[in-house]
């Protein structure tokens, strides 16, 4: 490596670079995609696009004014094999016409105390997680939602620096994509106890896709642990 930065900026100002991949905090996305775009440079970034509707809303408007330069978002579920395979389905009409689409994400235990500590930086459970599961429901269906609603559980947790912790351990964020569309479901229990063996042993449904003449599972094996 020729050169090493410590300053985002000058490093956008001074290096002989055509692109930049941009994965640090989620709060700091939107100013860097501004400032590389404007310099005009290609962009890959993380998920998500920010932490506010208003920064998100100026990082579309300096995206649409820079047409001839690439910007892609780090949704990478869309190029996975097997999200693709149930695209391919849905869009084939091979299942039916969707009328409900369910995800569910799980964490063991053991991630717990890095979650919490990024969670002030990373926009929390459902902007940093559940962008995942919003973003394939608008993808498989086509359309966006038209109404929004969330519901959480809260459990105490105790970290090893001994503070006594009070955060949301499972949440449920349900989208209603259209006045008589279909209604997706995000289920984001945070932290779960089970066995890494019994996990291995068995397929584990990672999303389910229901349709109006029949149902059909669409069983996500690709389970990183």
């Amino acid at each position: 490596m020729k050169y090493l930065y410590q300053n985002y900026d000058e490093m956008i100002t001074k290096a002989d670079i055509d692109a930049v991949a941009i994965v640090t905090s989620s709060g700091e996305h939107c100013r860097q995609i501004t400032v590389a775009l404007e310099a005009g440079k290609h962009v890959f970034c993380e998920k998500p696009l920010g932490v506010t509707i208003e920064e998100c809303l100026q990082a579309e408007k300096v995206v649409e004014n820079h047409p001839e330069q690439i910007f892609l978002l780090g949704f990478m579920r869309r190029f996975d094999a097997s999200y693709r395979y149930g695209k391919q389905k849905i869009d084939a009409g091979e299942i039916g016409e969707p009328y409900l689409v369910k995800a569910t994400g799980i964490d063991p235990l053991r991630f717990i105390e890095g979650a919490l500590k990024f969670a002030p930086t990373s926009g929390g459970l459902f902007i940093d997680m559940a962008i995942h599961d919003i973003d394939l429901m608008r993808w498989y269906l086509n359309d966006d939602p038209a109404a929004v609603y969330a519901i959480g559980a809260v459990m105490d947790f105790r970290s090893s620096v001994n503070l006594e912790m009070r955060k949301p351990a499972a949440h449920c964020i349900n989208l209603k994509m259209a006045e008589w569309g279909p209604f997706t479901a995000a289920e984001l229990p945070r932290m779960v106890i089970i066995s890494k063996p019994r996990l291995s042993e068995r397929k584990v449904p990672f999303g389910s896709a229901l349709c109006r003449r029949k149902t059909c599972h669409c069983y996500i094996t690709n389970m990183v642990w």
